[in-house]
Parts: C-alpha cells; sequence; structure tokens
C-alpha cells in the first residue's frame, strides 16, 4: 500500500497536484485501506521531508559544514505545519463519524455492502486505523525529521497509545487490522526492550503483534 521507494525518489504523480486534488474532498474514504484520503499525502510530505533532512546530511558529510539557520527554520517550519495539519485530521476524522457528514459516509458504504454482501459497516473500526496511520505520521515525523529520541517521555507515550490501538484492533478482529504493516514496523522501530512492573516491555508488545500477523 505505501511504497518504500518515496523515501529515496520524488513519487510519480506530483506532489502539489495530489495535495490540492484531495484539499477539495478532505471526507473522501479509500475504499480499499478506510483511510480518509488526506492522510496519504502527508505520509508523501513526511518523506519529502526524510528525503531532504538525508541530502541535506549527505552534503554536510562531503562538505564538513553544518545546517545554516535558514534551513533550520525551513525543515523544523515544515514539520510543524505538518503536526498541525494532523492535528486537524483527527478532528476531521471525528466529525466524518459523528456529525452530519456520517450519512454521506453511509450511504457509500452501504453500495459497497449491497455490491459485495458485507455486514453492517462499522465506522468506530475506521476510527481506530485512521488514529493508527496518523498517530503512526506523528511518531515517524518527530522521530526521523525532528530526531526526538525514542526514550523522550512523548515517544513513549506515543508508542503506547499505538500499541493499545494496535493491541484493541487485533483482538476485536476489526477491519483494517491487515492494513496496518506499516503501522506495526514504525512502531517496533521505537519500542524499547525495557520492562513495567508486571507489565511486558514495549518490544515485547509489539513482537507479539507480529508474530499474531504473520
Amino acid at each position: 500500500m505505501f511504497c518504500t521507494s518515496i523515501y529515496v525518489n520524488e513519487p510519480i504523480i506530483d506532489q502539489e497536484a495530489l495535495q490540492s486534488y484531495f484539499r477539495q474532498q478532505p471526507t473522501v474514504i479509500n475504499t480499499l485501506t478506510g483511510l480518509a484520503w488526506p492522510i496519504f499525502t502527508t505520509m508523501y510530505r513526511i518523506a519529502s521531508l526524510i528525503r531532504k533532512k538525508r541530502e541535506r546530511a549527505s552534503l554536510s558529510a562531503r562538505k564538513g559544514n553544518s545546517w545554516n539557520y535558514d534551513e533550520l527554520v525551513d525543515l523544523v517550519s515544515e514539520a510543524e505545519k505538518i503536526q498541525q495539519d494532523l492535528d486537524t485530521e483527527k478532528r476531521l476524522i471525528d466529525e466524518v463519524i459523528e456529525s452530519g457528514w456520517t450519512h454521506r459516509l453511509m450511504s457509500m458504504i452501504t453500495s459497497l455492502k449491497n455490491a459485495f454482501h458485507l455486514e453492517h459497516p462499522r465506522l468506530e473500526a475506521h476510527r481506530c486505523l485512521h488514529e493508527a496511520f496518523r498517530l503512526t505520521c506523528v511518531l515517524q515525523l518527530r522521530c526521523q525529521v525532528l530526531n526526538e529520541p525514542s526514550t523522550s517521555l512523548p515517544i513513549r507515550l506515543l508508542i503506547r497509545q499505538l500499541l493499545g490501538l494496535l493491541e484493541s484492533m487485533m483482538k476485536q478482529n476489526l477491519p483494517g487490522w491487515c492494513s496496518c504493516h506499516w503501522v506495526q514496523f514504525q512502531t517496533a522501530l521505537y519500542c524499547l526492550d525495557i520492562k513495567c512492573e508486571n507489565e511486558q516491555s514495549d518490544r515485547d508488545r509489539i513482537n507479539v503483534l507480529y508474530d499474531r500477523t504473520l
């Protein structure tokens, strides 16, 4: 679903064109994954910052110079804008599920239900899947773009939130669980092997999830 080549190369479709299209349709749901389309453009925006950061690091290694002030401001400002958009995305998806947008979503899903003989759709499952991808974008942005360490308390909290969501989706066998490979991988990168009192470590918990998935 999410090609790792975008961390190395520019996407085939122009990123600005994608963002422009999805801004006009912020509540359109991808019927294959159950995710709102704008979250995909956010993933591509983060990948773009990762590429930019890596290219600048390569330049620093070759020429022996560090980031200048303007470069730092530019990268951090872009990251902060994506973080703001991710916060907005959570509010938006809550509105899609809970407000007047729901009848439009239900109409679309009802058509799919009739076509594929599906049971009554469970919108809460959509919320869990979308939140898992949204939080993973936050995690990737803070760790892989802004270099926040996995030992920081905000990152530890993000990991616990993601593990809780993934475990809930697995235990309830919610639709979308099969689409969470990228979420699990990104979460696993920052899970610490430190046990809490009478609890599994984050590393143990993600290993259980991987075992169940595979």
